[in-house]
Formats: C-alpha cells, sequence, structure tokens
C-alpha cells in the first residue's frame, strides 16, 4: 500500500494504492491516521480492479499534523502504507547588521519530524523552500562565511 505523491501541499487531494490481486471487483476501505498513531482522521473507499485499488482524499487545510498513513481492508487482507508529509512553503529574509545577509546558508528544521532542508540567501537576503514540512520549525545558521 502506498500514497501515489510522498508529499503534497495543505488542502491537496492524493491518491491513495494498494495491491489487491485476485480481488477483482471487491471493496476496498483505507483508514487515514496521522503517522505518529492517534485516532483516525477519514475514511474513504475504493474498488479492486484487475490487479490495484485506488482511491483519493483530500487532506487537511488547518492542521499541525505533518505526516498520516493509512491501512488498506479488502477481501479478508490488509496492508499498512508508507508515510504521507503534508507541506508548504517557507520563506524568510535574513539579515545581518541591518544589511541582507547574502550568502548565508540556513537549515530549516522541523521539529515533529526531523526532517532538515537547506537553503541560501539571496543578494536580498531572502530564503525561500517551497515543500518545507508543516509543523513547528527552527532555523539553524549553517554557513556565514560570505555574509
Amino acid at each position: 500500500a502506498r500514497w501515489v505523491q510522498a508529499k503534497v501541499p495543505v488542502g491537496a487531494t492524493v491518491e491513495l494504492a494498494a495491491m489487491c490481486l485476485d480481488l477483482a471487483g471487491q471493496s476496498a476501505s483505507f483508514e487515514i491516521r496521522p503517522a505518529d498513531g492517534g485516532a483516525p482522521v477519514a475514511t474513504v473507499s475504493g474498488t479492486c480492479g484487475d490487479a490495484v485499488a485506488n482511491a483519493t482524499w483530500t487532506t487537511p487545510k488547518d492542521t499541525r499534523v505533518a505526516q498520516y498513513t493509512f491501512t488498506v481492508t479488502a477481501g479478508g487482507q490488509s496492508a499498512e502504507s508508507d508515510v504521507l508529509t503534508l507541506v508548504k512553503p517557507f520563506a524568510a529574509t535574513l539579515m545581518l547588521d541591518e544589511l541582507p545577509a547574502f550568502g548565508v546558508e540556513v537549515e530549516l528544521e522541523t521539529v515533529e519530524t526531523g526532517e532538515r532542508v537547506r537553503a541560501t540567501a539571496d543578494a536580498d537576503g531572502k530564503v525561500a523552500i517551497a515543500e518545507a514540512a508543516i509543523g513547528t520549525w527552527k532555523l539553524h545558521l549553517v554557513s556565514a562565511e560570505d555574509a
């Protein structure tokens, strides 16, 4: 069982897929929950085709949960999925002595997942990360050699 995309923006529709050999025409139930084992947040349904069952789910727009998994059940069998990570853009302007911090390298850490992403400030001191896992962020200074 797997999420078709590993990372999606909050509020996006994502596809879930699971193998279901020899179960064509049978219904499949996908129970979605936080990856940390919290209570289920949704259940969606699909139908087994020749080899795969698919379903879609729209991720919450207002959530602090960064990662989700699902359990799929069909024909008396079940399987666990990999992890889906919800992301959103991160942007900041870095200043040193009231001047843009050009060339400063930073690392954005999502506390809940431990995921770290690096970025370097441009000529205006701006850093941008298109897909930062949602949650509580810590910004770490990696290098200020060129600043």
